[in-house]
């Protein structure tokens, strides 16, 4: 009878191992996307400065080139 209740526990051992997976798979995303979402911020933070960079050039030389700016 002892025999019977030791082959139940390991028929039953992987489960319990189961159960913990979708745990470590949340786990570990968490530590890839992370740090992906936190560099995907600082690339676009750096995209916008650039690109307002090159509005306000453009608005500076098209404000040298209207007639009466007043700026010379």
């Amino acid at each position: 009878m002892n025999g019977h209740k030791e082959n139940i526990v390991r028929k039953t051992a992987p489960l319990l191992r189961m159960r913990h997976v979708p745990g470590i798979i949340a786990f570990v995303a968490v530590l890839v996307i992370g740090p992906l979402l936190v560099v995907w911020k600082q690339v676009y933070i750096t995209e916008v400065s650039m690109k307002q960079t090159a509005l306000a050039d453009s608005l500076k030389v098209l404000s040298k080139e209207r007639p009466g700016s007043g700026c010379g």
